[in-house]
Formats: C-alpha cells, sequence, structure tokens
C-alpha cells in the first residue's frame, strides 16, 4: 500500500503536467480543447480548462479565439467566464471580426451586452469595413440594432462598398426591415450617397 500511495504522489505532478500539455498545445489547424468546449458551450470543460491555466487568447489558423466562438454560438456563460479570465474582448481574427461581430450576426443579445459591458469596440470594422451595427441591420436583427444605437454606435459608418446601416436595410428585401430603418432614421441614419452630397 505503501508503495502504491508513493509512486501516485511521485507521478502526479507529471500526470497534470501531460494534461496541461494536451490542454495548451494546439492541434496542426491551432484549434485547441478550449476552443471546442467554448463552441460547445461546455461551462464545466471550460472552467476546467480554464484552471489548468490554457491561453485563454489561443488562435486558431483563422485567428479565431474560443471567445469568438461562445459568442457566435451565445453561450453567455463561456463568454462570462473567459472574460473573466482576460480574454481579449476586442481580438480580431484573420477577416479583422471580433466577437461582437459574431454575436451581431447570429443575434445573440445576451452575449452582445456581455462585450459591451466588458469593453467590446462599438464600430470596429471587418476587412469589408462592416461594423456590428451593419450585420444587425443586414440580418434583421432588431433588438441589437436597438442595443447598439442606445450604445452610441455610429450609425452612419460606411463599409468599403459605400453603405451605412441604413443601405442595408433598405436593400435587404428578403428581410423586412421598416422598423430596423425606422430605428436608424430616428437616430439620424443616412444613405451613402447622402453622406456624399
Amino acid at each position: 500500500m505503501f508503495f502504491k500511495q508513493l509512486f501516485s504522489f511521485l507521478i502526479s505532478p507529471f500526470v497534470s503536467l501531460r494534461e496541461y500539455f494536451v490542454a495548451s498545445f494546439p492541434k496542426e489547424d491551432g484549434v485547441t480543447p478550449l476552443h471546442l468546449a467554448a463552441k460547445q458551450g461546455n461551462i464545466k470543460e471550460v472552467t476546467r480548462l480554464l484552471k489548468e491555466r490554457v491561453k485563454v487568447n489561443s488562435k486558431d489558423k483563422y485567428g479565431v479565439t474560443p471567445l469568438h466562438w461562445a459568442a457566435l454560438r451565445g453561450h453567455t456563460k463561456v463568454v462570462e467566464a473567459l472574460l473573466k479570465e482576460g480574454a481579449d474582448v476586442n481580438c480580431r481574427n484573420k477577416f479583422d471580426k471580433t466577437s461582437l461581430h459574431y454575436a451581431a450576426i447570429i443575434g445573440h443579445a445576451k452575449a452582445l451586452e456581455i462585450l459591451i459591458k466588458e469593453g467590446a469596440e462599438l464600430n470596429c470594422k471587418d476587412i469589408n469595413g462592416d461594423t456590428p451595427l451593419h450585420f444587425a441591420t443586414l440580418r434583421g436583427h432588431t433588438k441589437l440594432v436597438e442595443i447598439l444605437l442606445k450604445e452610441k454606435a455610429e450609425v452612419n459608418c460606411k463599409n468599403i462598398n459605400g453603405e451605412t446601416p441604413l443601405d442595408m436595410a433598405r436593400n435587404k428585401k428578403e428581410i423586412n426591415n421598416k422598423k430596423i430603418e425606422k430605428l436608424l432614421i430616428d437616430a439620424g441614419g443616412l444613405a451613402g450617397v447622402d453622406l456624399n452630397s
């Protein structure tokens, strides 16, 4: 019995060290176990991995972090846990998208509010110059447009095509954006061509 306990005591640091290396080092594509747990919304596994001191801002080959995945999937408990452990709220992937872009694209209001509260840049532009307000408008997420406007997102920000969020509301025919269009106009929104006049 004594030798079994001694053996367990001696190898236990190596077992946790091995687990640390497995959890910390990414696969060939850069995806870590923390990415996968965040993507799945597995708060138990995320918490365990964070206790192991894994890299909270690790990026896959596209520059996507665990926080990007949590925001995209609307896993608010995971978003909060990652931010508490120092996840960069304004980290950009290779397409210059932040977690706030992803929350706006999919329409996760609670995740969006958490990110804003933690200092997410409201007017961050992706590679095409689109802001979270552009995406919330384009996808017809009225509640998110309301939140972003209330938080003072730039209503007349243009993307690389010269489109403002109002242009997107008017041009997206398959989504009834009349309410969003009114919200943008009431906030001072103009069409891109009107801004050039």
